[in-house]
């Protein structure tokens, strides 16, 4: 009999192990199934450049679009890989999402300002996001052109994504980024650094001269939570570099440390190092009167 666990507020079925194993099977078949339209697809002109002579990562996409609800053409059109992490367009995130009967609509949109808004199936509650040039300068996205190509087309992406995630993560599966937010993300790869914070900040003592001036073995690192002042540093360049609110964050560390995290007490020392050198590296980011051509510079708060 099926049991039933909540989490995050919604109902996630769990089985018992024979039920499991029976469904092992039918993935196991299914594998195969993709594995064989995956070797005829990347061999032809119809299926993205990244997946073409790529047989392993379509039969991925597939199957990863099967989970979706996607034919396996729509998943090799709407899945990519960007720097390790699955990503889908958020015109699909929004079709998949409303496919399962959940509702996503742009309550208002222009090149100035973009407000969408979603409603869970079965909920009278409507949640909504807004994107304006404000927004998007302070998140530093400018750096990208298609901001300024298309702003209300990327501000609306934006937007769609975050509704998606925040009505129907359940529908989204292991597709938590759009393509648009994954472009945005850093090209950096976690290594086994812990930044430039000295041994004893690491190991919480107070005087630097009893404790040997050499970081941790990085297996050891990676096994310790987050110190005090890795995360004092990291808030500070956080804000320093206009990502305070808490989604834009964690958007921004989980594509420095290839993982998804609902908070930075989740990171150990080793991925906290590579977040602070990846924040200390973008000093050439752009400030906030570049890009957004004709705009004036939006008023910044005091303290910001």
């Amino acid at each position: 009999m099926t049991e039933l666990a909540m989490c995050d507020d919604h109902a996630v079925a769990t089985t018992p192990r024979s039920a499991t194993l029976s469904t092992l099977s039918d993935w196991a078949a299914e594998v195969r199934a993709a594995g064989t339209i995956a070797e005829g697809l990347c061999r032809t002109s119809f299926v993205p450049k990244h997946f073409q002579g790529k047989p392993a990562e379509t039969a991925a996409a597939i199957l990863t679009g099967f989970e979706l609800g996607l034919s396996p053409m729509a998943a090799v059109r709407s899945i990519f890989i960007i720097g390790g992490t699955p990503g889908m367009y958020a015109k699909a995130m929004v079709a998949v999402v409303q496919a399962q009967g959940h509702e996503v609509w742009a309550e208002e949109q222009s090149d100035e300002r973009v407000v969408v808004c979603g409603r869970r199936k079965g909920s009278a509650t409507v949640v909504s996001t807004m994107w304006d040039r404000a927004r998007v300068m302070k998140a530093k996205l400018t750096g990208n052109a298609k901001y300024q190509e298309s702003p209300q087309q990327m501000m609306v992406a934006r937007g769609q994504a975050e509704i998606c995630r925040q009505i129907a993560s359940d529908a989204l599966h292991g597709i938590p980024y759009s393509v648009e937010e994954l472009d945005d993300m850093p090209p950096v790869v976690a290594t086994a650094t812990v930044g430039r914070v000295s041994a004893a900040e690491i190991l919480g003592t107070q005087d630097a001269a009893v404790v040997p001036e050499s970081a941790p073995e990085p297996h050891e690192a990676a096994e310790r939570g987050i110190t005090a002042a890795q995360s004092r540093k990291m808030y500070g360049l956080l804000r320093q570099a206009g990502r305070e609110d808490k989604d834009l964050a964690l958007v921004y560390i989980a594509g420095v440390i290839k993982r998804e995290i609902s908070s930075t007490k989740e990171l150990n020392v080793v991925e906290a190092g590579a977040v602070i050198d990846a924040l200390e590296a973008k000093g050439d980011e752009p400030t906030l009167d570049d890009g957004w051509p004709d705009a004036a510079q939006p008023a910044v708060p005091d303290g910001q």
